[in-house]
């Protein structure tokens, strides 16, 4: 699969662009499917590919897109409204769709391991890492953190107290 988001070339881009930063614990993961909002209101098909079709249709599939939805235990929160301990379901493109596998180039997250996330949230859907896996950050011994997208971009502590 291949996906595109828009480009962040530096954290405070970044985390302009992020409604929750949060360091998590990934738990366990299951896969999903993606699937269009029907949107009834805006009827020209120029700004709406999907005009013309009703909800029922839209649960068929051709445009539905595979995910991986991973519980995370949220450790640290660094903007937004959600507290230590809290679980949040963050999306990953790629999964499983009628017994295929989906997959992109970006990093995917892992079971067990800690992240710093900059993530958006929604209503009733999964948060999503901004700009693909450039919003997904590791820690090494010294405390700063690296993203594992390209291009690739460090926090330190100093830089995180100054996104709150």
């Amino acid at each position: 699969m291949m996906i595109d988001y828009p480009y962040y070339s530096s954290v405070q881009e970044l985390a302009a662009a992020s409604n929750l930063i949060v360091e998590v614990t990934v738990g366990d993961a299951h896969p999903d499917l993606l699937r269009p909002a029907v949107e009834t209101a805006v009827t020209d098909p120029a700004r709406n590919p999907q005009a013309g079709l009703v909800p029922s249709e839209s649960q068929a599939g051709e445009a539905d897109t595979p995910i991986t939805v991973h519980a995370t235990r949220v450790d640290a929160v660094h903007r937004g409204t959600t507290t230590v301990g809290a679980t949040i379901e963050v999306k990953q493109m790629g999964g499983v769709l009628n017994g295929v596998r989906y997959s992109t180039d970006e990093a995917q997250l892992e079971t067990g391991k800690s992240y710093l996330l900059f993530l958006e949230t929604y209503p009733n859907s999964p948060a999503s890492i901004l700009g693909g896996d450039v919003g997904m950050f590791v820690r090494d011994r010294t405390g700063r953190s690296t993203s594992l997208g390209q291009p690739e971009l460090t926090v330190d502590a100093a830089i995180l107290a100054s996104l709150g």
